[in-house]
């Protein structure tokens, strides 16, 4: 594992204890800050090329209900190109419920089945402010992206702190059922990823067909309804761009079937775009070499104005 993924700072601690005699001198390289209060961040990575007189982005990635930092990054697998970009990648983790699972309480729909009222929003823009006193950051590239119950955290963040983060990538997850409840102050971008064979959060939504989610609360909202309440959001045209070339994401299928719908005439900041999986599941875990890098480059290409 990469040395730069920080560990729990009491782990460290008694490592140390253990290993040091009471006559030798405290180490000349302290351990690493720890971020996150209550639920320290364990998954932080620092580009090799840090330099704190040159501002770098903060990506922060959110895992989905019952899955962690660690194991969200082998998906994603952005933290493999963070030395060549250069941004700084944050992997926090939810809230234990009572079977164990971790979660975020992102909407009615998901995922705070047992009912705690945890404010993540709070917790996460504190994180970010850590972050931000602790490293150079660039005010203008700070993003979000999430999967599943972390894509809808990541929905949740843009209608709350939409002056914070200025672009947003949700991985199978979906906004408010009720539109009235999100009031970006500010026009965020938006990339909505969505498999059309999703059984757990259908892509038309609707009840989820899958028996690992028995608490889920209502219907889950479509796709198209969390496409179309972020084109207002932002103020974008509603007439559909399909004139891009579809890519090939999914590993399982031998042609390109990622098809990009775009929305154009957006404010500035704003930008609403869908990339539909055709077939693919709820999360696609065998995916094309260059994924990860066209994540990042569609996040990076939607700075703050």
């Amino acid at each position: 594992m990469d040395r730069r993924w920080i560990v729990t700072l009491a782990a460290t601690a008694l490592g140390l204890v253990a290993c040091q005699s009471q006559t030798e001198a405290p180490p000349a390289d302290p351990s690493p800050p720890v971020f996150g209060g209550a639920r320290p961040l364990t998954q932080l990575k620092v580009p090799s090329s840090y330099d704190p007189a040159r501002p770098v982005p903060l990506v922060i990635q959110l895992h989905g209900s019952g899955s962690n930092g660690y194991q969200t990054d082998l998906v994603t697998r952005l933290s493999s190109i963070v030395d060549a970009r250069g941004f700084i990648l944050a992997a926090p983790e939810g809230t234990v419920d009572k079977v164990g699972q971790q979660f975020w309480n992102a909407t009615e729909a998901c995922c705070d089945f047992g009912h705690t009222g945890v404010d993540d929003v709070a917790y996460l823009l504190g994180l970010v402010k850590e972050l931000r006193a602790a490293y150079s950051i660039d005010a203008k590239r700070i993003y979000v992206l999430g999967l599943s119950n972390g894509g809808f955290m990541s929905l949740r963040l843009a209608c709350d702190a939409a002056d914070v983060f200025a672009a947003v990538i949700d991985i199978a997850g979906a906004s408010w059922a009720d539109v009235g409840r999100c009031a970006p102050k500010v026009p965020v971008a938006t990339l909505h990823l969505h498999g059309t064979a999703d059984d757990l959060v259908p892509y038309d939504g609707g009840p989820t067909s899958d028996p690992a989610w028995p608490g889920l609360v209502g219907d889950v909202p479509s796709v198209a309804h969390t496409v179309a309440a972020w084109v207002a959001y932002d103020g974008c045209d509603s007439a559909a761009d399909e004139t891009s070339p579809p890519m090939r994401i999914d590993f399982g299928f031998p042609t390109p079937q990622t098809f990009v719908t775009k929305y154009h005439g957006c404010k500035p900041g704003g930008a609403v775009e869908l990339w539909t999986e055709r077939g693919s599941a709820h999360i696609v875990f065998d995916t094309t070499p260059d994924f990860p890098s066209l994540l990042y480059a569609w996040l990076d290409a939607h700075a703050r104005p």
